[in-house]
C-alpha cells in the first residue's frame, strides 16, 4: 500500500487515532467541530446575515469565502496526496520555495495566509465592517 492511503471504511474496535485520515471521520469531526460554532452564529443573528440575498449578491462575499477556503484544500490535497504533492513540489514554480517537499509546504502556508488576510480585507472594504 501506498503512504498517505486509508481504506474507505474501518472495522469496528478501530480506536479514533488509527482511524485519523479516513474520509469518514475526517467529515464526522468536522462536522461536529461546526456544530458549537453554528450554534453560536445562529444566536448571533450571523447564519441569517450571511444566508440574504444582499450577502450573497457579493463579489467581495465569494472572493472572500474562497480566499480563505484555498488553504484548507490545499491541507487536504496534501493530506490525501502525499506523493502527488512531493511530485509537485519538485517542480516549478513550487521548487522556487525550498528543496524539500516540507520546505515548500512552509512557503506555501505563508503565501495562503497573505491570500486569506488579503480575502477578508476585500470583504471588509474601506470601512472596516
Amino acid at each position: 500500500s501506498s503512504v498517505g492511503a486509508a481504506p474507505r471504511a474501518f472495522p469496528r474496535g478501530t480506536s479514533l487515532q488509527a482511524a485519523m485520515g479516513r474520509a469518514e471521520v475526517d467529515v464526522l469531526l468536522v462536522l461536529a467541530a461546526f456544530v458549537p460554532l453554528a450554534g453560536r452564529a445562529a444566536q448571533l443573528g450571523v447564519l441569517r446575515l450571511c444566508a440574504s440575498p444582499s450577502c450573497l449578491g457579493q463579489a467581495s462575499w465569494w472572493i472572500g469565502l474562497l480566499g480563505i477556503s484555498l488553504n484548507y484544500a490545499m491541507h487536504g490535497f496534501i493530506w490525501n496526496r502525499p506523493e502527488a504533492f512531493t511530485a509537485l513540489s519538485k517542480q516549478p514554480p513550487l521548487s522556487n520555495l525550498g528543496k524539500h517537499p516540507v520546505d515548500v509546504f512552509a512557503g506555501l502556508e505563508v503565501v495562503a495566509k497573505l491570500i486569506q488576510f488579503s480575502a477578508i480585507a476585500f470583504f471588509l472594504g474601506r470601512s472596516g465592517c
